[in-house]
């Protein structure tokens, strides 16, 4: 995953909704930034859109928003599918809403909404179990709980485990990291497709699940950055998102940050210093 600083010595212009750069030269140059799933690092709904990237500080380029926003950031998937918008003020400390499961994740009742093929409650040793039974995937299911686009911190904890795979969705198309193994796990997943919380066992999953939470995440972190839709604007949203991109790529990101000059104010061809 590489990061890119640009300054623009020329005014950059727009086409399709993307950024085409007249020139730019690399300030400096990062590898390891990276988000999914284990750090929090995406917010993309409409009205809260952060981004921050682990091991890679971003707040030098913070702007305000409504005033000075000169900075863009340009997020890039494995499959070129970019996401960008203009960096607003630091993020601050991590910060998380309640467990949306309210306490029950604990499994001392049987609370999910629905059991698929082979799993069941065992009330006994407050656990979820699959049996392996089950001769497709199979799916312990939360309905209608999670926001389409917010960051969620999920965390759970795999008993017993014999065989298969054990997977944390948020939202249908939310898809986390597979677990093969015994431990608590925690996971950051942008929630896409429905509301739907999701733990999904694989055609020869057998083992069991327990202490589940699932937290909305509100801030990011003070070395990522809130994002808004356009230069020195105050609107919270990301200026673009490309059909297609992937906000859960296991595959890793690219992003680049592109300083952009203010134009002259009765010369819109010329470039302020």
């Amino acid at each position: 995953m590489l990061y890119q600083c640009f300054i623009l010595p020329e005014k950059t212009t727009t086409i399709k909704s993307m950024i085409s750069l007249s020139r730019a030269n690399l300030v400096d140059d990062e590898t390891g930034a990276s988000f999914w799933p284990a750090y929090p690092g995406l917010i993309a709904v409409d009205g809260s859109a952060a981004v921050r990237f682990e091991g890679v500080d971003i707040s030098p380029y913070a702007g305000v928003a409504g005033t000075s926003t000169p900075y863009m950031i340009v997020i890039t998937d494995s499959a070129g599918k970019k996401i960008w918008g203009y960096l607003a003020e630091a993020d601050g400390t991590l910060a998380l809403g309640a467990d949306i499961f309210g306490g029950n994740g604990d499994c001392a009742t049987d609370f999910f909404d629905l059991k698929g093929t082979g799993w069941s409650h065992d009330a006994g040793n407050e656990e979820y179990d699959c049996d392996g039974s089950q001769a497709t995937g199979t799916n312990l299911q939360e309905n209608d709980i999670l926001t389409i686009g917010k960051l969620c911190k999920i965390v759970f904890t795999v008993r017993n485990y014999i065989t298969g795979t054990i997977t944390p969705l948020a939202g249908k198309d939310g898809l986390g990291m597979g677990q093969i193994a015994d431990g608590t796990y925690t996971e950051y997943i942008v929630c896409l497709g429905n509301t739907n919380f999701y733990l999904y066992a694989n055609s020869s999953f057998d083992g069991s699940v327990d202490d589940n939470t699932v937290q909305e995440v509100t801030a990011l972190g003070a070395d990522g950055c809130h994002v808004v839709s356009t230069k020195n604007g105050s609107t919270r949203n990301w200026a673009n998102k490309e059909a297609g991109f992937d906000y859960n790529d296991s595959s890793g990101y690219t992003f680049e940050i592109k300083y952009i000059r203010p134009q002259h104010p009765k010369h819109p061809h010329m470039e302020l210093g």
